[in-house]
């Protein structure tokens, strides 16, 4: 893995986290993310964190060139996340080549 690959992993990763948190202050319990652990089975997002997620990621790690499928199979889990925007940053540079 790059250190731009985990970089990416992290930003992602505290990320949700801090999401996760503050719907968990809505609605108490524990906060308990693995980095492949789905996002939605766990019920950890409401609805406006994830729009936020998406907003976020967009504005931090595309250009608005790339388009991005929000489906489970991309954004299930935070190494999803991370690979998606790999993958969308990849295509990116080599459209610009």
């Amino acid at each position: 893995m790059t250190n731009r690959s985990e970089e990416i992993r992290e930003a992602v990763r505290d990320k949700v986290r801090r999401l996760a948190g503050e719907c968990q202050r809505r609605s108490p319990g524990g906060i308990s993310l693995g980095d492949d652990d789905s996002l939605t089975a766990t019920g950890l997002l409401d609805s406006a964190a994830t729009i936020e997620l998406v907003l976020w990621i967009e504005s931090s790690f595309l250009d608005g060139r790339e388009q991005v499928d929000m489906t489970a199979a991309n954004f299930g889990s935070v190494n999803k996340i991370a690979a998606t925007i790999e993958a969308a940053q990849a295509r990116a540079r080599s459209k610009a080549a």
